[in-house]
């Protein structure tokens, strides 16, 4: 009586579980799937009686379980952990847990105990995980740039537009069009450098980097061989500059 309830017991937990859990002989052929295998992957029983158990495996995958399977057998009592990608009846592919426990050796079992589940739900977490931190380090990359180009920029901006009013540029035409050609270039690339940093500010909203996550040390990031040596600010427009500009040039020489 004891044994048939606990036989009740087991059947009623096999029929209702998430989980599968398949019989493999030592060849991989099928020996019992349990109700839940129809439930997890479509296929009715007796669909892979006499076939390749593996035959629903993703190609890309098939290699990797059969190592899995084979390094298995050759362990008896071990227990082994692997996911793989299996076709579903339907046509999709199903990431697939398994885990599974050589018991060919205990002559009261004598097959391959495997357990297996759809962690497709934690794949997708994981996988958007992943890409999160892509994003997250990309906008960490871009706002820090940013913000040395920005710096950088500040005197080349400000030096060429003091250049361009300078009585001795303004005289010679070609050198007044070089100096408006670095002042538009500044420009132009003091706008992009806006741009991105808006961009930036959009991206924060979905990543955890906030105003006052700190910057990514780009020399230490990329130096080959260790820290680079810091490289001095360039030097701030003179406050006195506009004045001189301003100031009539001494007459020429005759």
């Amino acid at each position: 009586m004891a044994n048939e309830i606990t036989a009740a017991l087991l059947r009623a937990a096999l029929e209702r579980s998430h989980e599968a859990v398949a019989l493999l002989r030592a060849d991989g052929s099928i020996h019992y799937r349990s109700p839940g295998a129809a439930r997890l992957l479509g296929y009715p029983p007796g669909t892979f009686e006499g076939r390749d158990p593996f035959t629903p495996v993703h190609p890309d995958d098939m290699e990797q379980a059969r190592a899995a399977f084979a390094r298995l057998l050759a362990a008896p009592g071990a227990s082994s952990l692997w996911e793989v990608r299996v076709r579903h009846q339907d046509g999709t592919w199903r990431h697939i847990e398994v885990e599974a426990t050589n018991l060919l050796h205990d002559p009261e079992v004598g097959l391959v105990v495997a357990n297996y589940r759809d962690v497709g739900a934690r794949v997708i977490f994981e996988q958007e995980h992943a890409a999160r931190l892509r994003l997250e380090g990309a906008m960490l990359v871009a706002r820090t740039v940013a913000h040395r180009v920005n710096n950088a920029l500040a005197p080349v901006s400000g030096f060429s537009e003091l250049l361009t009013l300078h009585e001795a540029v303004r005289r010679d035409p070609t050198l007044e069009s070089y100096g408006r050609l670095i002042h538009q270039g500044a420009q132009e690339v003091a706008d992009l450098v806006a741009r991105l940093l808006q961009i930036v500010r959009l991206e924060e909203d979905v990543t955890s980097l906030g105003p006052d996550h700190p910057m990514l040390d780009l020399d230490r990031c990329t130096a080959p061989d260790g820290p680079a040596a810091p490289v001095p600010p360039a030097p701030a427009p003179p406050a006195q500059a506009a004045s001189l500009t301003l100031s009539p040039s001494p007459p020429s020489e005759r």
